[in-house]
């Protein structure tokens, strides 16, 4: 799915700087968006030149902003109450489903057809923390939360003719301390990471008929992680690592890089996406607490 910002005038010419990365890719200057963000953002995409960002506003309901491949747009409303960050997926160019732990900690639920959004429903659960949404193909979503007992608790949904069938929760075990990120390589895997209790990255992946056990990647973090995906031997995981700062970790296939500071100062989770091969978007909650983006290009 799913970085960083300046302490000083020191620290912000250094980080200025484009920071080359293994492969052709860098990382592109920090862009301050403006808003005023009371959770980490969340940002999903309906292809090459589209991004839509989402946030918990002032006012505690979801706060939307979209880029169309030149500008941004402004800031609208899209109502709620929120109590976590958002999380959001598009399975195609006119559809977003976006996700959050509402006023009761259970799971709320909204969409955008192409040409409005729906209202607002209850799905339901126990949740002690933000949820995440990932998709499978059109019309396929899977949906993770920690749940009361703090383990990975997982439903999904199918979309039918009378609109999405969803299955009962399943706990998929775990000692989370912090929000689950998750992604779909393919129609046939997914893969969750979490924050486990020894503050490492750990991750647990579905091949379709079952899920394997829980490991750990290593790593210290600070955060919740987030996971974009370009293609179905590429993975790069994201968190906030010691000091503050983004660290991260990429999989190329067949093995896990070390970790990567990627320097920055958070005051969020971050949420990444990849929205076409070899480019991946970051967005934080950052100083000041409006939008930061860095994108790898």
């Amino acid at each position: 799915m799913k970085h960083f910002a300046m302490r000083s005038v020191g620290s912000l010419a250094l980080l200025l700087l484009l920071v080359q990365i293994p492969g052709s890719a860098i990382w592109s200057n920090w862009t301050d968006l403006g808003g005023i963000l009371t959770s980490g953002p969340s940002v999903a995409s309906q292809g090459e030149n589209s991004l839509d960002v989402f946030t918990r506003g002032p006012n505690g309901s979801m706060w939307h902003k979209k880029w169309n491949g030149t500008a941004w747009s402004d800031w609208e409303d899209l109502g709620g109450i929120l109590t976590s960050e958002p999380d959001c997926v598009s399975w195609g160019a006119s559809r977003i489903d976006c996700f959050v732990r509402g006023p009761n900690a259970s799971l709320w639920h909204n969409f955008w057809n192409g040409a409005s959004w729906d209202t607002w429903t209850d799905l339901v659960g126990v949740l002690s923390s933000g949820p995440s949404a990932s998709t499978r193909g059109p019309g396929v979503l899977d949906v993770f939360v920690r749940g009361a007992n703090n383990a990975l608790w997982h439903r999904s949904a199918l979309l039918t003719s009378n609109g999405l069938a969803w299955t009962d929760w399943e706990d998929l075990g775990g000692l989370l301390t912090s929000s689950p990120d998750c992604v779909s390589r393919n129609t046939n895997s997914i893969d969750c990471f979490g924050r486990g209790p020894d503050g490492a990255l750990w991750q647990r992946s579905w091949d379709g008929r079952s899920w394997n056990d829980w490991k750990s990647l290593g790593g210290i973090l600070l955060s919740g992680p987030s996971v974009a995906s370009w293609a179905e031997n590429r993975m790069d995981v994201f968190a906030q690592g010691p000091g503050g700062t983004m660290w991260h970790i990429s999989w190329d296939g067949r093995t896990w890089t070390a970790f990567d500071d990627l320097g920055g100062s958070l005051a969020s989770d971050p949420d990444c996406v990849s929205r076409a091969v070899g480019k991946i978007d970051c967005f934080v909650n950052g100083p000041g607490s409006s939008l930061w983006q860095r994108a790898w290009m």
